[in-house]
């Protein structure tokens, strides 16, 4: 029994990981997409990686750089949701 718990905390654990990790790439990708050619196009990837938190924050009325940092709140506070469950599977 132990040794399907261990291996359910590693899963969870993994899973927290790549999202970090997914999450990250995309943020600092609409980031660069947004400062160099400025069309925007590359925060379809942020709001993909982050949803349904991105779904949300979308509601909200703002728009340019506010909207990439509310967008990465949101993924961000996420992520920390994923790593808080990983590590109370123990």
């Amino acid at each position: 029994m132990s040794t399907n718990r261990s291996l359910t905390h590693r899963v969870w654990f993994w899973i927290a990981v790549a999202y970090t990790a997914v999450f990250a790439t995309a943020s600092a990708f609409t980031l660069f997409a947004m400062f160099t050619d400025g069309s925007g196009l590359g925060a379809v990837w942020l709001i993909v990686s982050a949803l349904p938190s991105s779904l949300l924050t979308t509601w909200l009325p703002v728009t340019g750089p506010a909207a990439w940092a509310v967008v990465t709140a949101g993924g961000l506070l996420q992520a920390a949701l994923l790593w808080w469950v990983a590590l109370r599977r123990r």
